[in-house]
């Protein structure tokens, strides 16, 4: 395959355990109601944008919350983290490091507002570090419709074909193929289809970064 000239980035999830916060948030507000919410939703939550957690969540738990109204007090929660400091998910650094300094053009495309985007890069210390962001805001349709990646593929002055998405969610994975990019999936445990040729699995970002000459050109 020709070199990938460009790298789009997912975020929650990614680049921090934001989803798994997430839950955690969602469990805490309605064990605060006596309803008990199982683990075993959180896979099924996986990539989902903030309108339709919110549906999930209502419709499974049995509540009667408006669903914008549900979302901020999850959210609320999430943003006094957000203001303090978070963690990057383990290989994050280093791995844009090497491409900044290999000087590959960097996007996002996410199912959260770019706002809220570029809070996240500036509490794991990478504002800057990526040319464009594509959030749900700027398109019509959620992952795992193509438009975000179609967004910072067009963003960037990339063909999709020539755009490498990293991405750890089911719905993310679905977006970037329908967008006609390769993918990394970096989780061992999402499903990608055996006829494609374009997705490789990764434990981990930093076992994407040893395999990094896989992509690039010299």
């Amino acid at each position: 395959m020709a070199c990938v000239q460009a790298v789009i980035f997912d975020v929650d999830g990614l680049m921090i355990d934001s989803e798994r916060i997430f839950f955690r948030l969602i469990q805490q507000i309605l064990a605060e109601r006596g309803i008990a919410f199982g683990n075993e939703h959180f896979t099924r939550m996986l990539g989902l944008d903030y309108p339709q957690t919110a549906d999930y969540v209502i419709a499974e738990a049995g509540i009667s919350d408006r669903p914008e109204a549900f979302n901020h007090l999850y959210l609320d929660r999430f943003d006094a983290q957000l203001e303090t400091h978070l963690d990057p998910n383990p290989g994050l650094i280093p791995l844009v490091s090497e491409l900044r300094q290999r000087r590959v053009p960097l996007g996002i495309a996410s199912n959260s507002p770019s706002e809220y985007c570029q809070r996240v890069l500036k509490a794991i210390g990478l504002v800057g570090a990526f040319q464009v962001i594509a959030g749900r805001e700027q398109v019509e349709q959620a992952k795992p419709a193509p438009d975000v990646y179609l967004r910072a593929a067009r963003l960037l002055g990339r063909a999709p074909e020539a755009c490498l998405a990293v991405e750890d969610s089911p719905v993310g994975v679905q977006s970037a193929l329908r967008a006609g990019m390769r993918v990394a999936v970096i989780n061992p445990w999402v499903d990608v289809p055996e006829t494609s040729k374009a997705s490789r699995k990764y434990p981990s970002l930093a076992g994407l970064h040893e395999h990094l000459s896989d992509y690039l050109c010299p």
